[in-house]
């Protein structure tokens, strides 16, 4: 009895919302990989925020619109860290995406790679995503870093 509540008290302690944050993102990943705005709301809160690493905030209608150009996308994520305090985490999160492109000169692969502060609220026990912080950047299209 005392091993099943100490167990019980173990699984539902904030230190332990990493598999449940891990399970939000790979959701944010399938719904951003498959351009699934709709789907993508219901992961977010509705004042989603991203800071990019210069100096820019963007909301889900222009992540919308940034990713518009891109095909074949491919997104993967590890989670590094999770602190959270039952209700709030700040997680850090390598995100990849890899895509093709088309302009004037033909098609194009983009590898993007990025280390973020993802932070989640747990509204009605769900992990969504409130805001993003990116930390560290690297872009390459046709593999020649594009910034960094």
């Amino acid at each position: 009895m005392i091993a099943t509540i100490a167990l019980a008290i173990l699984l539902n302690s904030p230190g332990n919302d990493k598999p449940a944050i891990d399970a939000a993102c790979k959701q944010i990943a399938v719904a951003s990989q498959s351009k699934n705005w709709k789907k993508l709301g219901t992961l977010c809160t509705s004042d989603w925020v991203q800071h990019t690493h210069d100096g820019q905030t963007i909301h889900l209608s222009d992540l919308e619109k940034n990713l518009a150009p891109l095909s074949d996308l491919k997104f993967s994520y590890k989670v590094l860290d999770v602190k959270s305090n039952g209700s709030k985490a700040d997680c850090r999160v390598f995100w990849s995406v890899k895509a093709t492109y088309m302009d004037a000169k033909g098609k194009h692969t983009y590898q993007g790679d990025d280390t973020e502060i993802d932070t989640f609220k747990k509204v009605g026990g769900k992990w969504l995503q409130s805001a993003v912080k990116e930390l560290t950047v690297s872009a390459k299209i046709d593999g020649k870093l594009a910034r960094s």
